[in-house]
């Protein structure tokens, strides 16, 4: 009896072993799925804040130059804003829009658009002086759709009557634009389906209305 008892002390068993084997399994298992939950959380804060970065300086940008519209502008000038200039080389169904002001006593037009590269879209910004083009270059990245809406003031009373999407030939009404960004993640998370397009890329919206100050016509 004593023999037994002294060779039960020397180890274990194999369904011991077994046993605690699995449990250890069960451990490591539940401690990598809360790893791997709380490594793509972080990842997905990520790329929503750096979503949110880039479209707010991209609104910043464009809100500026659409304000500038008319600023000592000359009669030489048809319409300090261009609306849907753009024809070729932009994502379906997005806006196009330019305008025109003086810099440094020189004409400037500044030109927005959505590129149609279906890798990665970009909000294009296109600059020109003096009938020559000094750059097109992206003023950010993975800019899904951009959209303007024109406010007009039909009575020339300072204050917006309607908004319309395609107010050509009023341009001499509009006072104010309402723009509207969208901005998607750099990369598709398989986990997530988009409600409106089915793909796997996370968006954010932003808008703004701008009053265009210095858009005055003969």
């Amino acid at each position: 009896m004593a023999n037994h008892l002294q060779k039960r002390k020397t180890g274990f068993t194999i369904i011991e072993l077994l046993v605690a084997l699995s449990i250890s399994s069960i451990l490591i298992a539940a401690a990598y799925r809360t790893f791997t939950a709380q490594h793509k959380v972080y990842h997905v804060q990520n790329e929503v804040m750096e979503m949110q970065q880039g479209v707010r300086v991209a609104m910043d940008i464009l809100a500026r130059d659409i304000r500038m519209a008319g600023f000592w502008s000359t009669v030489s000038l048809s319409n300090p804003i261009l609306i849907n200039p753009v024809e070729e080389g932009i994502r379906s169904g997005t806006d196009s829009i330019a305008v025109q002001y003086q810099y440094n006593g020189v004409e400037r037009t500044i030109t927005y658009f959505v590129d149609d590269d279906a890798a990665e879209p970009h909000l294009i910004r296109k600059v020109t002086e003096g009938g020559g083009d000094l750059s097109a270059s992206p003023l950010s990245n993975n800019i899904r759709d951009l959209q303007l809406t024109y406010g007009r003031d039909v009575n020339s009373d300072g204050i917006v009557d309607q908004w319309e999407e395609n107010p050509i030939g009023w341009e001499h009404e509009i006072i104010a634009a309402r723009i509207s960004v969208q901005v998607r993640s750099g990369k598709p998370d398989p986990d997530y389906s988009h409600p409106a397009t089915g793909d796997h890329y996370r968006t954010r919206q932003l808008q703004s209305m701008v009053r265009i100050r210095n858009f005055v016509l003969n």
